[in-house]
């Protein structure tokens, strides 16, 4: 179920927001409850550059969020889609990705990238060599952006 939040901004036009999922909903289906507490990944500054490679723009964050156990991580990441954030789950196990969700959606066009026809295709995903995905995600017409942003961010998830 999706929730649709509508916000103002300064700019020309209205955004709206389409929560899939509440971060926390998020967090809570892979680890249970209690959800262990957030731990700080400092980011260094060999981090800071293969996220960099890996994004195409600057990293600027000084430290990353990542909820973890024995056996699990997951990290909640946003990314510029084509003009907002798009915020996303990612589910990490055994340097593999167990699940890739879009949580919240800020953009206007694209939200296909949401749907679990699309996101499935992340399961299993590795990295190989240059950082790049072991395996191919096809894309949305229409989302190109929105799909590029995802692959961005479930290769930085598995560099974290």
């Amino acid at each position: 179920m999706c929730a649709l939040v509508l916000c103002s901004g300064a700019g020309a036009d209205t955004s709206f927001v389409q929560e899939y999922q509440k971060p926390g909903d998020f967090l809570t289906g892979i680890f249970g409850d209690p959800v262990p507490p957030p731990q700080s990944l400092w980011v260094d500054e060999e981090l800071r550059l293969s996220a960099e490679k890996i994004l195409g723009h600057r990293f600027s964050l000084l430290r990353v969020k990542v909820w973890s156990n024995d056996t699990d991580s997951a990290y909640i990441l946003e990314e510029i889609g084509k003009e907002a954030p798009i915020t996303f789950g990612i589910h990490v196990r055994a340097d593999q990705i167990q699940e890739a969700k879009v949580l919240l959606y800020r953009e206007t066009r694209g939200f296909e990238v949401s749907r679990s026809s699309f996101s499935d295709q992340f399961r299993g995903a590795r990295l190989e060599g240059n950082d790049r995905l072991n395996s191919r995600i096809d894309g949305i017409s229409g989302a190109t952006l929105s799909v590029h942003a995802m692959t961005r961010v479930v290769r930085l998830a598995l560099v974290l």
